[in-house]
């Protein structure tokens, strides 16, 4: 992806260029999240991805041999206190400044305060903006940059005051931590909105918090370049960082891969798929497909089943048995891993069934788990045990009552389906023996 806008510069600045990198939310050696922790291969993998992920940033700055690295904010994760994260840091900026590559970073919500960088001794090429603002005027290469660094882990105000106006002269760019005007599955840290920042006449902010690359203006640029290394099946898809040039009385900006693994949904469709054989080789060439197309070194696929078939029932009771299929698709396939596979494949229309008691039963447990009477129950049920649980998990099951309806007819149903597929199981095993 590619994108230019038409600036004004001044006249000294024609005969220059700027160029440099923008990145953000690195969260530098962050724990692992609990669904990587359950398979070893992927835990060791992830242990050391964002170290992975910054030194390709780093590689990419140097190849590209770029002016500056621009950091807006979180570059590790809070509470963090290991002195070998403090060496690593360390390292990699030197390899910077050996190169006579600018630094230019804010402290986000995650490493505001009683942070490594209170105890660390950056190399000079790093400047590290404070709570109260600042910017810095590069008046050889036409640029004055901006920033503004979290003085707490708390920003429920704009900090977009304590920025100073545009230097004349000058292409200015603002360097802000913030989760703009709300984004859902992110708590509001110095919130303002895009016209705000539009409005305050900076050539390009370079944002971060969200981790989700977004463009959301190009004249001038504001851009969310998004985590540059996902941690688990809710950060997926490519990661990047955007490679800026400032020249030509333009703006351009690229954006490059750098994850050193990728999570992916993979969709299986199953659809008219009856023989247990074709839905396994339907899933290794999918995850072949799958790995074709991405962009990191390793995959790590979370597999969603799709569709109607006839296999239904068998899928549910056998789920075990085709998870085991899906790590070893993944074992012939260079650096493919499987954290799980997600089951939501419905009965084929025309599926029948010999008069099985046990599909019966399903028929009636279907029926009952719609009618109004048992519905209440159910939610009394779930109310009472929500009411046993931390206030942060009981928002899993609904933030208001029609997501929470919505939800418990999702467990409903999905228990329906379970109890029918034990059953089941039960009965293979007795007519085996």
């Amino acid at each position: 992806m590619v994108a230019q806008k038409q600036i004004t510069l001044n006249k000294h600045f024609k005969e220059n260029m700027f160029r440099f990198i923008h990145t953000a939310d690195i969260h530098l050696d962050s724990p692992l999240k609990s669904l990587a922790l359950r398979n070893h291969q992927i835990a060791e993998l992830l242990g050391g991805a964002t170290r992975r992920a910054f030194e390709k940033i780093i590689d990419l700055c140097l190849d590209e041999h770029v002016d500056a690295l621009i950091i807006a904010g979180d570059l590790y994760d809070r509470d963090l206190r290991s002195m070998k994260t403090a060496a690593f840091l360390g390292r990699q900026m030197r390899r910077l400044d050996e190169a006579n590559i600018r630094v230019f970073m804010i402290r986000g919500n995650h490493d505001s305060e009683l942070s490594i960088t209170q105890h660390l001794d950056f190399p000079p090429n790093v400047h590290v903006f404070t709570g109260h603002g600042g910017v810095e005027e590069l008046r050889d290469l036409g640029v004055a940059i901006h920033g503004v660094s979290y003085a707490k882990r708390q920003a429920p105000e704009s900090l977009l005051p304590k920025y100073r106006q545009p230097v004349p002269g000058l292409v200015n760019i603002g360097i802000m931590h913030t989760s703009l005007a709300g984004t859902a599955g992110h708590d509001v840290y110095a919130p303002c909105t895009i016209k705000d920042l539009v409005s305050h006449g900076f050539d390009y902010w370079a944002l971060g918090h969200i981790h989700q690359r977004q463009i959301y203006s190009e004249n001038p640029f504001v851009v969310m370049p998004g985590i540059p290394q996902g941690r688990d099946i809710g950060e997926a898809g490519p990661k990047s960082v955007m490679l800026v040039e400032v020249s030509n009385m333009s703006i351009r900006i690229e954006e490059r891969f750098v994850a050193d693994a990728e999570f992916r949904r993979v969709e299986v469709d199953l659809t008219d798929v009856a023989e247990w054989q074709m839905a396994v080789a339907e899933l290794r060439k999918t995850l072949k497909k799958t790995q074709e197309a991405a962009k990191a070194r390793n995959l790590i696929c979370r597999i969603i089943l799709l569709g109607r078939s006839p296999l239904y029932w068998r899928f549910r009771r056998d789920a075990d048995l085709f998870e085991a299929e899906a790590h070893d698709a993944a074992q012939q396939l260079d650096n493919v891993f499987v954290d799980g596979v997600n089951n939501h494949i419905n009965p084929s229309p025309n599926s029948t069934f010999d008069a099985d008691p046990i599909d019966e039963l399903g028929d009636l447990m279907v029926k009952v788990a719609k009618d109004s009477s048992f519905c209440s129950k159910a939610a009394s049920f779930l109310e009472t045990f929500l009411s046993t649980l931390t206030p942060e998990l009981r928002d899993r099951y609904g933030v208001n009552q029609d997501s929470s309806e919505s939800i418990l007819q999702h467990l409903l149903s999905e228990g329906t389906a379970d109890v029918i597929s034990s059953l089941k199981r039960s009965q293979t095993k007795s007519e085996i023996n």
